[in-house]
């Protein structure tokens, strides 16, 4: 677990999310109140030069669980633990150029539309 900036709050990353409406940010809220989750399904995994580099696909599927479209979000990666395999190996998200280490939706992509999902998808060692 690790602490990071909400605005003017700081959120434990392990029990806490970081809501922004409209802009303004609404503070921590515990994650078993979100109003969207986040979910990751392994895909496939494999072994590469000898078995001397590991690598995991994964989907994430996120799910807007409320009544309104999601026009923005931003999705925190563990820098030390999100280790791309190479450029082409994220997709369906690009990162944040203003924001390190969070993903964002890209342009092709204008909002989560009201009880929908949408799917990312990136391949780390």
């Amino acid at each position: 677990s690790f602490n990071y900036s909400c605005g003017p709050y700081t959120c434990d990353s392990k029990v806490e999310v970081c809501q922004s409406i409209y802009g303004i940010n609404d503070g921590c809220i515990p994650r078993e109140k979100l109003d969207v989750s986040i979910i990751t399904k392994e895909i496939n995994s494999w072994s590469e030069n000898n078995n001397k580099e590991n690598f995991t696909q994964y989907d994430a599927i996120i799910q807007n669980n409320v009544n309104r479209d999601i026009k923005q979000i931003y999705v925190y990666i563990d820098p030390k633990k999100f280790i791309l395999r190479d450029n082409s190996s994220l997709w369906n998200m690009i990162p944040d150029t203003t924001k390190d280490n969070h993903l964002i939706l890209p342009t092709y992509q204008e909002t989560i539309s009201a009880g929908k999902s949408f799917v990312f998808g990136f391949i780390i060692e």
